[in-house]
């Protein structure tokens, strides 16, 4: 395709080059907008970040963008074993057989290094480096490629319509239904797992705790009651006349005695005038 000679290679490798950099590019995009959770983009839109924007739009529309950024790797793989390939595999060949190797055995050898080195450089530079890059820094990849994802987006538009309309059509036939993005969320045992294995930089011990112990109260059973008004706790801890006096009584803690006098008389005394004999 782009000849035999070294600048031919040259040219195929600059393409091999470029597409590689886009599948690096749509992956770091498809991590990305998967990772980011929605608060982070709101607290980066308040933050006053230029493209928090934009990145609202891809993380609100995340089925479709998705979509997107599976025809962008699918079209960059396929342009990497059309153009890449051949490109490397005539350089490869034409160098072999002016090293002496045989007419035969030129060919294959060329063809099986020229695979190893476009499969190398697909998987290492266009999967796994930006796949890393974007899980672990998932807001400013998600900044970095909301915009030249949402110019694909619109380019791209009736191809991921067609593609999302016949994988819905394909999924009813097996009576699956895709879920909205706003029905996905987090059950209370995958809130107890994120709790739990959140490291403490994100989130202190304390509201670890808290949160846990909410998620446990909210599951069990029996909830407690809610506490009483604060004129129902006065009423409730102040007793009757009756019953101070008959509590009174039980204790022998009156305020009154009954004391004998010398002529075989009783009468009632104040308890402070009382002494023991």
């Amino acid at each position: 395709m782009f000849g035999e000679g070294f600048p031919g290679f040259l040219i195929g490798l600059l393409v091999v080059i470029v597409l590689v950099l886009l599948n690096g590019f749509f992956v770091a995009a498809e991590f990305a907008i998967v990772k980011i959770r929605m608060t982070q983009v709101e607290a980066l839109l308040a933050q006053g970040r230029t493209m928090a924007r934009v990145a609202k739009g891809v993380v609100s529309r995340l089925d479709s963008y998705l979509s997107a950024t599976q025809l962008g790797i699918t079209l960059v793989s396929l342009g990497l074993g059309w153009v890449g390939e051949p490109a490397v595999h005539v350089f490869l060949r034409s160098s072999f057989r002016a090293l002496g190797l045989s007419e035969e055995a030129a060919p294959l050898v060329s063809f099986a290094v020229a695979f190893s080195f476009i499969t190398f450089l697909h998987i290492v530079v266009g999967e796994l480096a930006p796949k890393s890059l974007a899980i672990q820094r998932a807001e400013s990849t998600a900044l970095a490629v909301a915009a030249p994802l949402a110019v694909f987006y619109r380019v791209s538009y009736p191809a991921i319509w067609l593609l999302d309309h016949s994988a819905r059509i394909l999924l009813k036939f097996f009576g699956i239904r895709p879920v909205p993005e706003h029905e996905l969320g987090y059950s209370e045992e995958e809130l107890r797992l994120v709790l739990s294995r959140s490291p403490e930089k994100e989130i202190s011990r304390f509201a670890r705790n808290l949160a846990l112990r909410a998620l446990e109260l909210a599951s069990s059973s029996s909830p407690p009651r809610p506490p009483l008004p604060r004129t129902s706790r006065s009423r409730a801890t102040q007793a009757s006349p009756a019953s101070r006096s008959a509590k009174r009584a039980s204790t022998g803690r009156s305020a009154w005695c009954t004391s004998r006098t010398s002529s075989g008389s009783s009468r009632s005394l104040p308890r402070r005038w009382t002494w023991s004999r």
